[in-house]
């Protein structure tokens, strides 16, 4: 395992002692838009992972979401930083919750490493050298029609204009698939697709750091990625992501599911 994915996979594992700590001492949260929330415990994750990186790596670069710090370094490495993904389900008391390490080399994502700290649950990828749950191998499911996939997805925050398009796009999924989820995380969902609980997942709207990590772990996996065109997948920018992840075998039954040719794609 490559130094920076070691590390990554250290401070996971912290970060989420770190959130555990705050479940029974949450004092409130603050609203970042009309239900987008961050709590204290985001940003106690998120400045322990950010020191750690400082005084090993001190020439990378960084994403972090809560500070919404943006640093280039010099390196040529970058990470990429969610320290708490599934901001709503842990104020709720909900264990679906995760911390998010994403790792890129000259704009590529070479690295990921999820810890769901509830379940123990760590995964792990890195380019060319597979994915992990907790040390062992995980591969994506075999599922081969969407009549036979459990697929997952979420809701953007600012959901006023785009609400009709959306539940369009559930409807048309639940008279086609298997079973629809709504679990809150999207680097869990993207980690539940390579594991092959989940046969795939979708979402609009999203940001780099919800997915900077998921989707290395995915790759490696075994797993197909794109965007709601169909083409390969290439992170583009902080916001409004639009992904479509899925074990490959019904990757194309899903796209014309969710986008027939005669909708926009939105």
């Amino acid at each position: 395992m490559d130094g920076r994915i070691k590390l990554a996979a250290e401070m996971a594992k912290e970060a989420g002692k770190i959130l555990l700590s705050f479940q029974q001492k949450l004092h409130g949260y603050i609203l970042k838009g009309p239900v987008d929330i961050v709590s204290e415990a985001d940003k106690a994750s998120e400045a322990y992972i950010i020191e750690q990186i400082r005084k090993v790596y001190p020439f990378d670069g960084l994403i972090a979401e809560e500070t919404a710090k943006v640093e280039e370094g010099t390196s040529g490495y970058k990470w990429i930083i969610d320290p708490l993904d599934g901001t709503t389900n842990f104020v709720h008391g909900h264990p679906h919750f995760c911390v998010s390490i994403g790792l890129m080399h000259e704009g590529v994502p070479i690295g990921g490493v999820v810890y769901a700290p509830f379940y123990d649950e760590l995964f792990t990828g890195q380019v060319d050298q597979g994915a992990f749950l907790n040390g062992r191998p995980i591969q994506v499911s075999t599922t081969k029609t969407l009549s036979r996939s459990l697929v997952a997805s979420g809701f953007p925050y600012e959901r006023e204009g785009v609400l009709p398009a959306i539940l369009a796009k559930i409807q048309r999924l639940l008279l086609s698939a298997q079973g629809f989820r709504r679990a809150g995380s999207a680097a869990l969902d993207l980690c539940y697709v390579a594991c092959g609980r989940l046969d795939a997942y979708w979402e609009g709207t999203i940001h780099i750091w919800d997915v900077a990590a998921g989707i290395v772990i995915l790759s490696q996996a075994g797993g197909k990625i794109s965007g709601y065109d169909g083409m390969d997948y290439q992170p583009f920018g902080l916001a409004n992501q639009r992904i479509v992840s899925s074990n490959g075998r019904i990757h194309q039954q899903l796209l014309d599911t969710l986008f027939p040719v005669d909708e926009d794609l939105k």
